[in-house]
Protein backbone atom coordinates (compact mmCIF):
# COMPACT_ATOMS: atom_id res chain seq x y z
CA UNK A 1 0.00 0.00 0.00
CA UNK A 2 1.45 3.62 -0.88
CA UNK A 3 1.64 6.07 1.59
CA UNK A 4 0.45 9.33 0.85
CA UNK A 5 2.70 12.30 2.37
CA UNK A 6 0.85 14.82 3.95
CA UNK A 7 1.19 17.77 6.79
CA UNK A 8 0.26 15.40 9.96
CA UNK A 9 2.79 12.58 8.27
CA UNK A 10 2.05 9.57 6.66
CA UNK A 11 -1.60 8.19 5.20
CA UNK A 12 -2.85 5.22 3.96
CA UNK A 13 -5.85 5.50 1.77
CA UNK A 14 -8.14 2.90 1.93
CA UNK A 15 -6.73 1.69 5.38
CA UNK A 16 -9.13 2.22 8.53
CA UNK A 17 -8.55 1.41 12.29
CA UNK A 18 -11.15 -0.37 13.54
CA UNK A 19 -10.42 1.05 17.57
CA UNK A 20 -7.98 3.14 19.07
CA UNK A 21 -7.88 2.80 22.91
CA UNK A 22 -5.74 6.09 23.35
CA UNK A 23 -7.10 8.53 21.00
CA UNK A 24 -5.90 11.46 23.02
CA UNK A 25 -2.05 9.84 22.86
CA UNK A 26 -1.99 10.34 19.09
CA UNK A 27 -3.33 14.40 19.66
CA UNK A 28 -0.46 15.03 22.23
CA UNK A 29 2.41 13.33 20.43
CA UNK A 30 0.81 15.53 17.50
CA UNK A 31 1.28 19.08 18.77
CA UNK A 32 4.22 17.95 21.05
CA UNK A 33 5.79 17.50 18.07
CA UNK A 34 4.68 20.87 16.22
CA UNK A 35 5.89 22.60 19.42
CA UNK A 36 9.57 20.61 18.35
CA UNK A 37 8.90 21.80 14.92
CA UNK A 38 8.44 25.88 15.32
CA UNK A 39 11.37 25.71 18.18
CA UNK A 40 13.71 22.69 16.73
CA UNK A 41 16.18 25.53 14.89
CA UNK A 42 17.20 27.45 18.16
CA UNK A 43 17.60 24.10 20.24
CA UNK A 44 21.23 23.82 19.95
CA UNK A 45 22.14 27.29 18.74
CA UNK A 46 20.02 29.31 21.97
CA UNK A 47 18.63 26.76 24.51
CA UNK A 48 21.58 24.87 25.16
CA UNK A 49 23.89 27.49 24.88
CA UNK A 50 22.03 29.22 27.16
CA UNK A 51 21.34 26.42 29.89
CA UNK A 52 25.46 25.77 29.84
CA UNK A 53 25.60 29.76 30.50
CA UNK A 54 23.20 29.70 33.46
CA UNK A 55 24.79 26.23 34.64
CA UNK A 56 28.62 27.17 34.56
CA UNK A 57 28.30 30.76 35.68
CA UNK A 58 25.91 29.89 38.45
CA UNK A 59 28.77 27.88 39.79
CA UNK A 60 31.21 31.30 39.76
CA UNK A 61 27.33 33.13 41.08
CA UNK A 62 29.98 35.26 43.92
CA UNK A 63 32.25 36.40 41.25
CA UNK A 64 29.30 38.13 39.21
CA UNK A 65 27.66 39.01 43.41
CA UNK A 66 24.72 37.01 42.30
CA UNK A 67 24.35 34.95 45.29
CA UNK A 68 26.68 32.25 46.74
CA UNK A 69 27.86 29.44 44.50
CA UNK A 70 25.40 26.73 43.38
CA UNK A 71 26.81 22.89 44.01
CA UNK A 72 26.54 20.53 41.19
CA UNK A 73 22.99 19.01 43.16
CA UNK A 74 21.64 22.53 43.28
CA UNK A 75 22.13 23.68 39.51
CA UNK A 76 20.66 20.12 38.83
CA UNK A 77 17.41 21.00 40.36
CA UNK A 78 17.50 24.38 38.82
CA UNK A 79 17.79 22.91 35.17
CA UNK A 80 14.19 22.12 34.87
CA UNK A 81 13.32 25.64 35.35
CA UNK A 82 16.04 27.02 32.91
CA UNK A 83 14.75 24.63 30.77
CA UNK A 84 11.46 25.99 31.28
CA UNK A 85 12.47 29.53 31.02
CA UNK A 86 14.21 29.12 27.66
CA UNK A 87 11.52 26.65 26.07
CA UNK A 88 8.21 29.06 26.83
CA UNK A 89 10.19 32.24 25.73
CA UNK A 90 12.05 30.56 22.45
CA UNK A 91 8.50 29.28 21.58
CA UNK A 92 6.88 32.52 22.19
CA UNK A 93 9.45 34.72 19.93
CA UNK A 94 9.42 31.93 17.00
CA UNK A 95 5.65 32.07 17.20
CA UNK A 96 5.64 35.61 16.14
CA UNK A 97 8.36 34.93 13.80
CA UNK A 98 7.26 32.27 11.70
CA UNK A 99 3.27 33.76 11.38
CA UNK A 100 3.66 36.04 8.99
CA UNK A 101 2.58 35.30 5.30
CA UNK A 102 6.63 36.74 4.13
CA UNK A 103 7.96 34.48 6.50
CA UNK A 104 5.44 31.46 5.99
CA UNK A 105 6.91 32.25 2.05
CA UNK A 106 10.27 32.20 3.26
CA UNK A 107 10.64 29.26 5.22
CA UNK A 108 8.46 27.32 2.29
CA UNK A 109 12.33 27.66 0.70
CA UNK A 110 14.54 27.57 3.56
CA UNK A 111 12.69 25.86 6.32
CA UNK A 112 10.32 23.75 4.24
CA UNK A 113 9.37 21.42 7.30
CA UNK A 114 8.25 24.65 9.71
CA UNK A 115 4.48 23.96 10.18
CA UNK A 116 3.18 27.24 9.32
CA UNK A 117 4.98 26.22 5.90
CA UNK A 118 3.53 23.07 5.46
CA UNK A 119 0.13 23.74 6.75
CA UNK A 120 0.49 21.55 9.81
CA UNK A 121 0.00 24.77 11.93
CA UNK A 122 -2.16 27.64 10.36
CA UNK A 123 -1.19 31.89 11.44
CA UNK A 124 -4.51 32.23 12.66
CA UNK A 125 -4.30 29.19 15.16
CA UNK A 126 -0.53 30.41 16.04
CA UNK A 127 -2.20 34.24 16.56
CA UNK A 128 -4.34 32.39 19.50
CA UNK A 129 -1.59 30.38 20.96
CA UNK A 130 0.08 33.85 21.40
CA UNK A 131 -2.37 35.09 23.45
CA UNK A 132 -1.70 32.12 25.79
CA UNK A 133 2.10 32.43 25.49
CA UNK A 134 2.34 35.82 26.55
CA UNK A 135 0.24 35.44 30.18
CA UNK A 136 2.20 32.20 30.39
CA UNK A 137 5.81 33.79 30.44
CA UNK A 138 4.91 36.52 32.43
CA UNK A 139 4.04 34.53 35.03
CA UNK A 140 6.93 31.89 33.96
CA UNK A 141 9.33 34.95 34.79
CA UNK A 142 7.41 36.26 37.92
CA UNK A 143 7.36 32.78 39.51
CA UNK A 144 10.99 31.44 39.12
CA UNK A 145 12.94 34.24 38.03
CA UNK A 146 14.27 35.44 34.99
CA UNK A 147 11.94 38.99 34.56
CA UNK A 148 14.22 41.63 33.38
CA UNK A 149 15.76 39.27 30.99
CA UNK A 150 12.02 38.39 29.59
CA UNK A 151 10.92 41.81 29.70
CA UNK A 152 13.91 43.00 27.53
CA UNK A 153 13.56 40.06 25.09
CA UNK A 154 9.93 40.76 25.09
CA UNK A 155 10.01 43.97 23.84
CA UNK A 156 13.04 43.37 21.35
CA UNK A 157 11.02 40.39 19.61
CA UNK A 158 8.36 42.35 19.01
CA UNK A 159 10.10 44.80 17.68
CA UNK A 160 11.27 42.75 15.69
CA UNK A 161 9.00 40.71 14.24
CA UNK A 162 5.73 42.78 14.56
CA UNK A 163 7.60 46.42 14.26
CA UNK A 164 9.14 46.07 10.86
CA UNK A 165 12.68 45.63 13.04
CA UNK A 166 14.35 42.65 10.85
CA UNK A 167 14.05 44.61 7.94
CA UNK A 168 17.25 46.54 8.89
CA UNK A 169 20.46 44.00 8.36
CA UNK A 170 22.21 46.27 10.77
CA UNK A 171 19.37 46.82 13.44
CA UNK A 172 18.40 42.71 12.82
CA UNK A 173 22.45 41.97 14.13
CA UNK A 174 21.67 43.98 17.39
CA UNK A 175 18.34 42.88 17.81
CA UNK A 176 19.81 39.49 17.53
CA UNK A 177 22.46 40.13 19.88
CA UNK A 178 20.15 41.30 22.75
CA UNK A 179 18.35 38.54 21.95
CA UNK A 180 20.70 35.99 22.39
CA UNK A 181 22.16 37.76 25.51
CA UNK A 182 18.52 37.47 27.12
CA UNK A 183 18.65 34.04 26.59
CA UNK A 184 21.82 33.57 28.34
CA UNK A 185 20.95 36.12 31.42
CA UNK A 186 17.33 34.17 31.59
CA UNK A 187 18.78 30.79 32.80
CA UNK A 188 21.53 32.47 35.08
CA UNK A 189 18.62 34.54 36.87
CA UNK A 190 16.50 31.30 37.51
CA UNK A 191 19.36 29.53 38.94
CA UNK A 192 20.97 32.12 41.32
CA UNK A 193 17.65 34.14 42.08
CA UNK A 194 19.56 36.88 41.44
CA UNK A 195 18.74 39.81 38.67
CA UNK A 196 21.30 40.42 36.14
CA UNK A 197 20.64 44.11 37.51
CA UNK A 198 21.90 43.94 40.41
CA UNK A 199 24.81 42.27 39.64
CA UNK A 200 28.72 43.78 39.15
CA UNK A 201 30.58 44.97 36.70
CA UNK A 202 32.04 41.87 35.56
CA UNK A 203 28.77 40.23 34.66
CA UNK A 204 27.67 43.04 32.99
CA UNK A 205 31.07 43.38 31.09
CA UNK A 206 30.96 39.09 29.96
CA UNK A 207 27.44 40.15 28.63
CA UNK A 208 29.17 43.13 26.61
CA UNK A 209 31.70 41.22 25.46
CA UNK A 210 28.94 38.52 24.06
CA UNK A 211 26.53 41.14 23.03
CA UNK A 212 29.39 42.14 20.87
CA UNK A 213 30.13 38.94 19.07
CA UNK A 214 26.46 37.88 18.50
CA UNK A 215 26.30 41.61 16.67
CA UNK A 216 29.30 40.98 14.48
CA UNK A 217 28.46 37.62 13.41
CA UNK A 218 25.05 36.45 13.52
CA UNK A 219 24.50 37.73 10.10
CA UNK A 220 26.34 33.81 9.07
CA UNK A 221 23.30 32.46 9.61
CA UNK A 222 21.48 34.57 7.09
CA UNK A 223 24.31 32.99 3.98
CA UNK A 224 21.84 29.73 4.17
CA UNK A 225 18.65 31.53 3.88
CA UNK A 226 19.47 33.83 1.13
CA UNK A 227 17.18 32.43 -1.80
CA UNK A 228 14.32 33.01 0.91
CA UNK A 229 15.58 36.21 2.17
CA UNK A 230 15.29 37.57 -1.38
CA UNK A 231 11.99 35.89 -2.19
CA UNK A 232 10.27 37.75 0.73
CA UNK A 233 12.41 40.86 0.34
CA UNK A 234 14.64 41.17 2.98
CA UNK A 235 17.33 43.14 3.24
CA UNK A 236 19.94 41.31 5.39
CA UNK A 237 23.67 42.35 5.58
CA UNK A 238 24.67 39.48 2.64
CA UNK A 239 22.04 40.31 0.48
CA UNK A 240 23.03 43.89 0.58
CA UNK A 241 26.61 43.62 0.96
CA UNK A 242 26.98 40.49 -1.08
CA UNK A 243 28.56 37.44 -0.09
CA UNK A 244 32.35 38.38 -0.19
CA UNK A 245 31.93 41.49 1.76
CA UNK A 246 30.02 40.05 4.06
CA UNK A 247 32.29 37.21 5.03
CA UNK A 248 35.49 39.71 5.04
CA UNK A 249 37.55 39.02 8.33
CA UNK A 250 38.34 42.16 9.50
CA UNK A 251 41.70 40.42 11.39
CA UNK A 252 42.74 40.18 7.76
CA UNK A 253 43.24 43.32 6.97
CA UNK A 254 44.82 44.40 10.01
CA UNK A 255 47.35 41.58 9.31
CA UNK A 256 46.54 39.75 12.23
Amino acid sequence: MTAVITSKGPHYPGLRLSWNPFPWLSTLSFHIYTIYLVCSNNIWDIIIPGLLFGATNSHIAPFYAMGPALSVYQILAATPFMLLWSCCNIFLFCLHNQKHPDTIAEDKLNKPWRPMATGRLTAAQATRILYLMHPLCFLVALSIGGFTPYVVLTLFHLWYNELGGASNGILKNIQNAVGFCCFYAGPLEVATQHSIINSNRQAKVWLAILAAIFATTSHAQDFRDMEGDRAAGRRTIPLVFGDTLSRWDGSKRHGA
